[in-house]
């Protein structure tokens, strides 16, 4: 349990140095905060998330406050300048905090809006934005119905971790990630998987009982994508899976459902492949399997594409901009009434 002279020394303490209250809520995604000049302060409570620490290291700008039941327990000495919240569940909490502490509250959105919400459903929990919004995807944008002044942010990853290895022959294999899978059925695709993969080898990492279990560590993540020849992605409701674009800047050939925000990472045919069905996703792959050379030259395209747009510098210097932007803005006060 930290105690506050742990948290107080751990914080770097500098006057531009932002200090953000938030939650353990993805770690592959928080992780690449790292290099944020920021402190990230994560709010320890009943609800709070535990951090899996065999997803991704936690960076040494992220720091857990001591248990609350309720509240955050930041400690004296320590000034709050943002909240940020990733999902609805966290959303008034957040909000909550932010008023007390009479700083901005930033929304984060990580998911696509549910599709089994009504329209009314729908508006409510698109009223609930912040007073300064960061969006993954343009598409996911325009669907939460984004204002003037939104951000998008495209995630990042460790383009120097997840990368080829040179003269090392790659396996025949389809390899997918995905927690929770058959649970999460309705969002990440089990069923077509199951049908998209008939007659054709599969490796599958994530914790989902009673299929697979996850990597030990991102050290053996990584070594997966190296090592198989393609990727498939059967999201049929999420942004821009992560693991897409750690698949694509492994040099993996990436097969992939045409849905949502898919389309903003892969161009078909240059940097890999879409399809719209499990019967179209099957053949696609047999063919590329018979043609392995081919397959590489597509994962060479697709790591073009990740190291240009999705690399860990590029999404550093965006969020910079995004929590100096948050914490500066002299509307910010006034967003909570015009939030609707």
């Amino acid at each position: 349990m930290p105690d506050i002279a742990s948290i107080l020394k751990s914080a770097v303490r500098k006057p531009d140095r932002i200090n953000v209250l938030t939650f353990v809520t993805h770690e592959r995604y928080q992780s690449a905060w790292g290099g944020v000049d920021a402190n990230f302060f994560l709010w320890n409570d009943e609800k709070a998330k535990p951090w899996m620490h065999q997803y991704a290291p936690m960076p040494a700008n992220h720091i857990l406050l001591p248990f609350h039941p309720s509240t955050p327990d930041v400690p004296v000495g320590i000034d709050i300048d943002l909240v940020i919240t990733h999902h609805l569940s966290q959303y008034d909490r957040a909000l909550q905090a932010a008023t007390h502490l009479g700083v901005p509250l930033l929304r984060l959105e990580h998911c696509l809006p549910d599709e089994t919400w009504s329209e009314r459903d729908r508006k409510f929990a698109a009223s609930k934005c912040g007073d300064f919004n960061v969006f993954i995807t343009n598409h996911q944008m325009r669907e939460w119905g984004g204002r003037d002044g939104d951000l998008v942010i495209y995630n990042a990853i460790d383009t120097e971790l997840f990368k080829p290895t040179e003269g090392v022959r790659r396996e025949p294999v389809c390899l997918s990630v995905v927690n929770d899978w058959i649970k999460r059925d309705y969002v990440c695709g089990f069923s077509f998987w199951k049908l998209a993969t008939k007659d054709l080898p599969v490796r599958v990492l994530g914790d989902t009982p009673g299929l697979s279990r996850a990597a030990a560590n991102v050290e053996e993540l990584a070594g997966a994508y190296r090592s198989s020849l393609l990727f498939l992605c059967t999201a049929t409701n999420s942004s821009l899976p992560t693991t897409v674009l750690e698949a694509m800047a492994s040099g993996c050939c990436v097969v992939a459902y045409r849905a949502t925000a898919i389309e903003e990472a892969i161009e078909h045919g240059a940097n890999g492949f879409l399809v719209d069905s499990p019967e179209e996703m099957n053949a696609t792959v047999k063919r590329l399997m018979a043609n392995p050379s081919y397959c590489e030259m597509i994962g060479a395209a697709a790591r073009q594409k990740a190291v240009g747009r999705h690399n860990l510098s590029v999404f550093v210097e965006k969020w910079n901009q995004a929590l100096r932007l948050a914490v500066d803005a002299p509307w910010w006060r006034k967003q909570w009434s015009s939030c609707a």
